[in-house]
């Protein structure tokens, strides 16, 4: 299993995830009128926090295997001495896209691309969807990986298959090492501190604008 295989997954799943947050209120309020619900019930309210925290959460996870993949890339595609321009490169579309997504969270945008009901954020996150997967497809397009003979993902010579995959796959996650949890503990609850830190901080720059 390539690198490939996480980096597009991960853009597919992380775009799906970010346009299922940004509509997290409107599929609550679609299924309360579909119910015959007020939308003023106090339920309905705490059903679309709830709902909000489900699609942050998966956009929290979705991204890591794309993250993960990017970086492993640069790594294993490029001689030590080209690794710290390749860096420097992802670096600076990271700063090239933060701009163009502050621009664009500056203007109307439901009113240059009137969307039916899309909220600007709605049809901001869509804009990113959009560039994300352009851009991943891409990235996947012209890497080229040279795989071993015998892959370092199974653990058995024998063992081939997705079946053979994922149950070596479980057996790795049962046999990690404590330390190894820890690291992974410690990664996952950061990570849930520091996103919606970073989603505040825009929301409020955006409040400030």
């Amino acid at each position: 299993m390539g690198r490939r295989a996480f980096l597009i997954g991960g853009g597919v799943a992380t775009s799906i995830s970010l346009v299922g947050f940004s509509m997290s209120r409107t599929q609550v309020e679609w299924l309360a009128q579909y119910f015959d619900r007020p939308l003023s019930d106090p339920t309905v309210r705490a059903y679309i926090k709830v709902n909000c925290i489900i699609w942050f959460c998966l956009v929290n996870v979705a991204i890591q295997p794309l993250q993960m993949a990017s970086r492993a890339i640069i790594i294993e595609n490029n001689d030590k001495s080209d690794q710290v321009v390749a860096s420097a490169w992802a670096s600076r579309m990271q700063g090239v896209g933060s701009i163009l997504g502050f621009m664009l969270g500056s203007i109307s945008l439901s009113e240059v691309l009137p969307l039916g009901l899309a909220t600007n954020f709605t049809i901001l996150c869509i804009l990113g969807s959009v560039f994300l997967l352009a851009t991943t497809l891409i990235s996947a397009s012209v890497i080229r990986e040279e795989f071993d003979s015998v892959d370092p993902f199974l653990y058995t010579a024998e063992a081939n298959g997705i079946g053979d995959r994922s149950r070596a796959f479980i057996e790795g996650i049962a046999t990690m090492p404590r330390e190894l949890w820890q690291v992974f503990t410690i990664q996952f609850f950061a990570w849930l501190g520091w996103f919606p830190f970073r989603t505040y901080y825009t929301r409020y720059a955006f409040h400030v604008i």
